[in-house]
């Protein structure tokens, strides 16, 4: 889905949450305004199609990848995967405390990304490790904020593997 919010930095896009600020406690309370937004879409999208949790994914990119973790990793059933692109864990120290799901999760950054950093992924992977969520991360070479196509086969590979599809 695209994100609620008209993009606040451009004349175009979506965002989750405030993009001009990019502090934890910010970014948690967008995180937290905009959980049930995303909850909804997602409940009301398998209602429609007649697919259970275990039939979705979540696939984000930057501000998508740190709302569906976020999301995610707190819905009432597991969901098959999480992949995430050029994104962070927003919400790291409350993990522990309000985890309900522990879907597997594939994070895919580049080192060359000035804007999420591929130290984020670092933590991300320590944090989700430690709440016991099953996680593989990827660090892409040269790669600035963006996805390549190498990430684009680390996803195809996961999907493969989390839907039970045989690759050709």
């Amino acid at each position: 889905p695209n994100a609620p919010y008209s993009c606040e930095a451009g004349p175009f896009g979506y965002q989750w949450f405030r993009l001009t600020e990019r502090t934890e406690p910010e970014m948690l309370a967008g995180a937290r305004t905009a959980q049930p937004i995303l909850n909804q879409f997602i409940g009301t999208q398998l209602s429609r199609a007649g697919l259970q949790d275990r039939n979705l994914a979540l696939i984000g990119f930057s501000q998508g990848t740190m709302i569906s973790l976020f999301t995610g990793l707190r819905r009432e059933r597991p969901m098959a995967g999480i992949l995430g692109y050029s994104g962070r864990l927003v919400g790291a120290e409350a993990l522990a405390a309000e985890i309900s799901a522990r879907p597997p999760v594939v994070l895919v950054n580049g080192d060359a990304d000035t804007l999420i950093p591929a130290a984020a992924q670092t933590a991300a992977l320590s944090a989700l490790e430690s709440a016991a969520v099953p996680v593989e991360g990827h660090i892409r070479p040269g790669l600035g904020h963006s996805i390549d196509e190498a990430g684009l086969e680390i996803g195809r590979r996961f999907l493969a593997r989390i839907f039970g599809l045989a690759l050709p």
